[in-house]
C-alpha cells in the first residue's frame, strides 16, 4: 500500500495506492489546521482501506512548486512516516506527480528524505533590530 499526500495549495489532498491503482482519496480544505488534522486524515483514509499507516510500503509527496507552510508541513510528514516506517519515500512536480512517484517508487527500496521545492524564496518576516 502506498500513500501519495499533497499539501501544497488550499487543499489538501490524500490517496491510497495499490500498486498504480488509487483505492481511496480524500480532498479537504484544513484552512489553517493542517498540521493539527494531516496525520488523522491519514489515519482514517487506511482505514477506510481496512488497513493501518504501518502496512504502508511506500510515501509520494508533492515537492512542489507551492505554499511553503503546506510543502513544509507535507514533507516533513511524509519524511517522518518514511524515516519512522523504515520505507521509501520520493517527491514529484507536475501534474502528473502521482503517477511518476509510483513509479520511480518501484526502483527505490530504503527510505531518503524528501526535500520541498518552493518556486521561490518564503515571505518571511524581517527580525527586528
Amino acid at each position: 500500500m502506498i500513500l501519495g499526500l499533497r499539501t501544497d495549495s488550499y487543499d489538501a489532498e490524500l490517496y491510497i495506492n495499490e500498486g498504480n491503482n488509487v483505492l481511496e482519496t480524500k480532498k479537504w480544505n484544513p484552512g489553517r489546521e493542517l498540521s493539527v488534522q494531516l496525520l488523522d486524515e491519514i489515519r482514517a483514509l487506511c482505514g477506510k482501506n481496512r488497513s493501518t499507516i504501518y502496512e504502508l510500503q511506500g510515501i509520494v509527496v508533492y515537492e512542489g512548486p507551492g505554499s511553503f507552510t503546506g510543502l513544509r508541513i507535507g514533507v516533513s510528514v511524509a519524511n517522518a512516516l518514511g524515516y519512522g516506517l523504515q520505507v521509501p519515500v520520493v517527491s514529484e512536480t507536475g501534474d502528473d506527480w502521482l503517477e511518476k512517484g509510483l513509479e520511480r517508487l518501484q526502483n527505490t527500496k530504503k527510505f531518503t528524505p524528501a526535500q520541498p521545492m518552493y518556486g521561490a524564496d518564503p515571505h518571511i518576516t524581517q527580525p527586528k533590530k
